[in-house]
């Protein structure tokens, strides 16, 4: 007699690989209800998360690439918005993406939205509890970001892309280009937002976000001169309330 788990496994498996017909359960059709259905569900799923890379597909070959991906990578989880974590990575090694290189940074970017959709939002920082802090201390000053905070960067024009994904098409792969992008994700509210900025403040929220003090952040900056925006960016950045805390390393 099989154990629990093995009829389990031999359940699972069937799902996935579509079996109609079997020794193990004599009524395949029924079964197939089961297998379809499931199957169904998991690319509606991932369709929801990549919107963009369904429609530069298509329907029958983002669900050929649904299937590939979810025999390589099931679901686990109780929270099927989870599913799509590991497409980003999955797609670098597809057939797919040997016809149109993007697809792996576009899929980062459509998770970065789904995440930051799904984050939790903390109050945003009070700069007013430092007002009086001196500037040498300031250098010292490390910053804790939203949450739904992403950043991204592609040699290809990912942004525009995503931006299109509403159109046709033809006029969505009028948006593809070889152009360079810096793209930060995230929320206000219940909206999320893409926003393209300059290598410059990328690099500047990058290091930032990694945990580097701002001083240090900042001494990479000297080669660029004193006419960097720096201010402005940072009053920006506060307004739309990137910053979650703010601590002074010792």
């Amino acid at each position: 007699m099989l154990s629990l788990r093995e009829i389990q496994r031999k359940f699972k498996q069937q799902i996935l690989d579509h079996q109609e017909n079997t020794r193990f359960i004599s009524d395949g059709e029924r079964l197939a209800v089961y297998s379809d259905g499931y199957l169904a569900r998991l690319v509606e799923a991932l369709e929801e998360t990549y919107e963009t890379i369904r429609q530069i597909l298509g329907h029958v070959r983002f669900v050929e690439l649904c299937e590939r991906y979810v025999k390589r990578h099931p679901s686990f989880s109780y929270n099927i918005n989870k599913l799509g974590d590991k497409l980003p990575d999955f797609l670098r090694d597809d057939p797919f993406t040997i016809e149109i290189p993007m697809l792996p940074d576009l899929a980062r970017l459509e998770w970065l939205t789904t995440s930051a959709f799904h984050a939790y939002q903390k109050k945003p920082f009070d700069f007013h509890k430092v007002s009086n802090v001196n500037p040498e201390q300031w250098e010292k000053a490390v910053f804790h970001f939203q949450p739904s905070i992403g950043l991204i960067s592609s040699p290809w024009s990912i942004i525009d892309v995503w931006a299109a994904r509403k159109m046709k098409d033809l006029e969505l792969s009028s948006k593809i280009s070889p152009t360079p992008c810096y793209v930060v994700v995230y929320r206000k509210e219940y909206e999320v937002y893409c926003e393209p900025v300059d290598k410059i403040q990328f690099e500047v929220l990058q290091s930032l976000k990694d945990g580097k003090p701002l001083g240090q952040t900042l001494n990479r900056l000297k080669e660029h001169g004193s006419s960097l925006p720096i201010f402005d960016w940072f009053a920006k950045w506060s307004h739309l309330g990137f910053i979650a805390d703010l601590k002074f390393s010792s």
